[in-house]
């Protein structure tokens, strides 16, 4: 029975990790978002300067506020990763108990 308790106390964890990964995936698309449109205002200011085209990309992306959204969407895109990978160990962990299981309810006493 305890087999059947770790079982349940992971499909629950398995949940937890599904509502973890939407989260994250909203937060990576806002700051997607948000970087995008940070960026797209820098350039606009850029091009009003008339600085160079050629390099007007590298000066945006490395000024502070622009480099602030950017992290923050790669921050976003590792949890969100990070979350996907504990799903699927937690799907590895299911599979694993289910075969122990199978194992032991299959045996002939």
């Amino acid at each position: 029975m305890d087999l059947i308790n770790k079982i349940f106390e992971l499909i629950a964890e398995l949940k937890g990790y599904i509502k973890e990964l939407e989260r994250w995936g909203i937060k990576r698309a806002n700051a997607e978002k948000e970087y995008n449109s940070v960026l797209a205002q820098e350039v606009l200011i850029e091009r009003d300067k008339g600085t160079a085209i050629g390099v007007i990309d590298k000066t945006c992306k490395g000024k502070k506020n622009v480099a602030e959204k950017r992290l923050e969407r790669d921050i976003a895109d590792v949890m969100y990763e990070v979350s996907k990978e504990k799903i699927n160990l937690g799907k590895i962990e299911l599979r694993i108990l289910d075969s122990q299981a199978q194992r032991e309810w299959s045996v002939k006493e």
